[in-house]
């Protein structure tokens, strides 16, 4: 500003300079004559006021180029960032679907799964149980969940498994303190992995196993989820059924604790429409022509009023129900609705079910997986055997005999033969009574 008023002021004509000190008296006129006569001191003042002006534009200029160059390496970091976050999310999505088509290839077939060596089987599961995804593994909890959740789950058999037995490491709490063992894929059942599946994979890999025949088993009471599915596991191994049927475990949410009866008893119920899901999404989607279906204790329950409650019951094979914990008359009453739709229904009771004896006793009405001195509970087309005396060990629970030598391999013969009546799959049966046209119930002998 100060160099434009200088430069103006330095075009006045002289007369004006006189005119101006004239009006403005001593002052203006010494003003005027610096200007006009511009000697060397002010000029040098004005050329370093005009440098200093010129400095601090270049110095603002120069600021605002960085400042641009700031931003502009910004962006490009971000881009930068961006583009490999981009190239992560491709490389993760590659890799689930890699290991989702790996585990959707189908169930082990006469020679090992691909995925897995000799003694590993590959179990398809549907469970109303709730997940929970906050650990290191997926895991399936006692809470209930309103839809069915699909998947595979890979067990190990250990080298040392003795038939009917679940190999796994022992456990001994007092009050805060707990021993044990670990666990050891060489000695002990193990879970190898599970892969979650949604409802169409689910059925994907139903009908890339190129096989008609399902087998359903569902768990009873004090069950958590593995505990189911190394059952199904150990039944479908020592039957040598893994080249026969597509092995499916129906888990329900048990709370797999002794005190939870009660909270059992109300999941049981709250499971039966899912179940009902199940068999719809095996007969009417996957191409399963046969469904065989067996339930322990508990699961009876279900597989009861799910034949009964559905609107068009889907036809059944074989239905073997094992030590079924469901009062003996409301038993009678629902297993006669379901002779028009099942090809076979097998009942195996045992009077050395401690657990039964004591669920009876607290009813005042024996369990139908009990038998009494009148034998056990007889019920048209179904055959009622009595495995008593395969289970009869003082010190144990004898709650699941169903699962042992050599009642699980009548199982397995019925399954793949559907013979009846049972005398027809084993010599270990007998009529009662003896050579009877019509037996009332078959047992095994001693």
């Amino acid at each position: 500003m100060l160099a434009r008023l200088l430069e103006l002021l330095g075009r006045l004509r002289p007369m004006t300079l006189v005119a101006v000190g004239a009006a403005g008296g001593i002052g203006a006129a010494i003003l005027l004559w610096a200007v006009v006569a511009r000697p060397p001191y002010l000029e040098i003042a004005v050329s370093r006021q005009a440098a200093q002006e010129a400095a601090e534009q270049a110095a603002r200029e120069q600021q605002a180029a960085r400042e641009a160059a700031e931003q502009a390496a910004s962006e490009q970091q971000a881009a930068r960032e961006a583009a490999e976050q981009a190239a992560r999310e491709q490389q993760a999505a590659q890799e689930a679907a890699e290991q989702a088509q790996q585990a959707t290839r189908g169930l082990p077939s006469g020679p090992p799964s691909p995925l897995a060596d000799s003694r590993t089987l590959e179990i398809l599961y549907a469970t109303n149980r709730a997940m929970d995804r906050s650990g290191a593994r997926l895991e399936y909890t006692s809470d209930r969940a309103h839809e069915l959740s699909f998947g595979i789950a890979r067990v190990q058999l250990p080298n040392n498994h003795r038939e009917g037995a679940i190999e796994r490491p022992w456990r001994f709490r007092i009050l805060a303190f707990e021993i044990g063992t670990s666990e050891d894929p060489k000695k002990h059942f193990t879970l190898r992995g599970l892969q979650e599946l949604d409802r169409d994979a689910f059925i994907d890999t139903i009908k890339e196993a190129k096989r008609d025949t399902a087998l359903v088993f569902v768990h009873g009471y004090n069950n958590k989820f593995d505990d189911g599915v190394f059952r199904i596991a150990q039944i479908v191994w020592d039957g040598q059924l893994f080249d026969t049927v597509v092995p499916v475990l129906y888990s329900w949410p048990s709370k797999g604790h002794t005190k939870d009866y009660l909270y059992d008893e109300d999941s049981a119920d709250a499971s039966v429409d899912n179940f009902i899901d199940l068999l719809q999404v095996l007969q009417m989607h996957s191409g399963i022509k046969r469904v065989h279906i067996i339930a322990h204790s508990m699961g009876n329950r279900i597989i009861l009023n799910a034949m009964t409650r559905a609107a068009k019951p889907q036809s059944l094979a074989e239905v073997v129900f094992a030590a079924p914990d469901v009062d003996r008359d409301v038993f009678v009453q629902l297993a006669e609705k379901l002779r028009t739709i099942t090809k076979g229904m097998t009942l195996y009771a045992s009077a050395a079910d401690k657990p039964l004896e004591l669920k009876g006793w607290l009813a005042s009405m024996p369990r139908a997986g009990d038998v009494t001195k009148d034998g056990p509970v007889i019920v048209k087309g179904v055959e009622s055997i009595d495995m008593s005396v395969m289970g009869n060990d003082l010190l144990a629970l004898n709650h699941s005999t169903f699962a042992a030598s050599p009642v699980i391999e009548d199982i397995a013969s019925l399954v793949r033969t559907g013979q009846h009546p049972p005398t027809l799959r084993t010599s270990r049966i007998r009529a009662v009574p003896e050579r009877a046209a019509t037996p009332r119930y078959w047992r095994y002998s001693p």
